[in-house]
């Protein structure tokens, strides 16, 4: 038997105590909702950088500036092994994902106007100030995995709460009002510092 061998039949629980993500240790609390993960609408890319668009912002300025440049390196387009660069988004495919959250208008002007993104070269590096939505700027039927599977049961005894949306629904986000901006907080400032050590939880 060889003595050096880990023990994992003893009750101590020290070692997965050392292990677990703890608030200020860098991990923040996410700010993300179910529909993200469920919106039929936004395909896969689109909805891992609006994740990263929403992690990049504080509860109190929605809003976050940053080049393109900058950001696709932040959105990856595969994985990769243990050790290896990881491999960035392309810059044209990067374009496509920003100009998708425009078209639903989850990514806006300040004044909640529609953005653009142009395909120059020069337009990579030029920081855009964009406010970042978090709830769907569309009437999302699967606001919840439990609204979803209602839709896929078709029980009729517990049917989903809210319908899919109609392509005549789709424009409403411009009609939403804009929440007002904070005197501490200007939109041509980032929404959230590097080295904040940690974020508040949703309520």
């Amino acid at each position: 038997m060889n003595d050096d061998r880990q023990s994992y039949d003893d009750d101590g629980q020290e070692e997965y105590a050392l292990q677990a993500a703890v608030e200020g240790n860098g991990y923040h609390k996410s700010k993300g909702l179910q529909w993200l993960d469920l919106c039929p609408h936004l395909g896969t890319s689109e909805k891992t950088l609006l994740r990263v668009l929403l992690s990049l912002t504080r509860h109190e300025n929605p809003r976050r500036k940053i080049s393109p440049e900058r950001l696709r390196h932040l959105v990856y387009s595969g994985p990769v092994a243990l050790g290896e660069e990881p491999k960035c988004a392309s810059v044209s495919g990067l374009r496509r994902m920003l100009r998708a959250l425009a078209a639903l208008g989850q990514i806006t002007t300040p004044e909640d106007r529609p953005l653009t993104f142009s395909s120059g070269k020069s337009a990579q590096s030029r920081a855009v100030t964009m406010q970042i939505w978090r709830y769907p700027r569309h009437e999302c039927g699967s606001r919840n995995a439990y609204d979803a599977l209602a839709r896929i049961d078709k029980d009729e005894k517990n049917p989903p709460r809210y319908p899919l949306a109609g392509p005549d629904m789709a424009p409403r986000w411009q009609h939403l009002p804009t929440p007002a901006p904070n005197e501490d907080t200007p939109s041509d400032q980032p929404g959230q510092k590097d080295d904040q050590p940690g974020q508040k939880d949703d309520q």
